[in-house]
């Protein structure tokens, strides 16, 4: 990550450099789950997990609006909505 940050930017990784980079993480998140990357990121997942089951939701009794989701289904064909493309690939995540 400093690297990304130097002065010089021809100091700097190349985007191809943090494509593999990217990729290897997610190889050993997803191929290896005894790496220490694996590890790691199911032990922050655990506490992430554990406060979102903690915390309350509140809303605000004087709120006007509250989010939610919309769909658009007229404004894409069925192809291009499904759910399957909405969904990250990790074959096409870092293609440059």
């Amino acid at each position: 990550m400093k690297r990304c940050w130097h002065q010089d930017p021809n100091q700097r990784p190349k985007a191809t450099e943090l494509s593999n980079i990217l990729s290897g993480w997610i190889a050993a998140i997803y191929d290896y789950p005894t790496s220490t990357i694996s590890i790691q990121l199911n032990a922050i997942n655990r506490v992430k997990s554990q406060q979102r089951l903690s915390s309350q939701k509140f809303i605000h009794p004087q709120a006007k609006y509250t989010s939610q989701l919309f769909g658009f289904p007229s404004l894409c064909d069925d192809a291009e909505c499904n759910d399957d493309n909405l969904r990250p690939n990790r074959s096409r995540a870092f293609t440059i």
